[in-house]
């Protein structure tokens, strides 16, 4: 019987899958996990952009998160799978292949990412954790956010 004061100090992690890796990410930065139907590419930017989607008469950005992780990237589909984030104000889509879990993490559970089998993208994990018979990167949104170039303040 699992009574409340045993989830003290655990946190949420939502737990994704990008192609075969698992990722996570901390459930309080997602704000929901979504199906979309139709995507509109936006002209001149990097491939990482899918496009735009309307949601519920709001604009948010798709973006695949694969090449910062030297995955595979995906073929362009007009509809899929997404989380939403929402970090320090800024929404966004990230574009998934399969929510896998929800669970309660022990921060103290974490190690630094070069433990991992993934050393791409190594500067975007939070760290590593151990999860079932895997390491699940835990990925650090903010860093991404704002090293990752999913950014782009220029104008065309």
């Amino acid at each position: 019987r699992l009574r409340l004061r045993d989830l003290t100090g655990l946190q949420p992690v939502s737990v994704f899958k990008l192609g075969q890796e698992l990722f996570g990410v901390n459930l309080p930065h997602i704000r929901e996990f979504i199906d979309y139907k139709q995507i509109t590419p936006i002209p001149c930017t990097p491939s990482w952009v899918l496009g735009n989607i309307n949601f519920r008469g709001e604009v948010i950005t798709i973006f695949d998160l694969r090449n910062l992780f030297n995955l595979p990237i995906a073929l362009f589909r007009q509809s899929g799978k997404a989380i939403v984030i929402n970090v320090e104000g800024t929404v966004a889509g990230i574009l998934i292949d399969e929510i896998h879990d929800i669970f309660m993490m022990n921060p103290k559970d974490i190690l630094d990412a070069n433990q991992g089998d993934n050393e791409a993208g190594q500067s975007y994990l939070q760290g590593v954790i151990p999860y079932q018979d895997r390491i699940l990167s835990l990925i650090n949104l903010t860093s991404i956010l704002e090293q990752g170039g999913l950014l782009i303040d220029e104008a065309v």
